[in-house]
């Protein structure tokens, strides 16, 4: 007697089976979505922190007895 699968569990089947790609998916999109917002936030950071050197390098000399 050969066998002749239920529609619902082929159904099943495929749904169980597809989705880790989906769940891969957004892992991935949420990924590169916080890296193109630390890629845009590290040279803003750089930026300050470059503009700030003369400052502190101004406030250590007045801080010198």
């Amino acid at each position: 007697m050969p066998f002749t699968p239920v529609l619902s569990t082929v159904a099943e089947t495929i749904s169980v089976a597809v989705a880790p790609v989906f769940l891969l998916a957004g892992i991935a999109g949420t990924r590169n979505v916080f890296a193109g917002r630390l890629s845009r936030l590290l040279p803003v950071e750089v930026s300050v922190s470059v503009r700030a050197l003369p400052v502190r390098d101004e406030l250590l000399e007045r801080s010198r007895p």
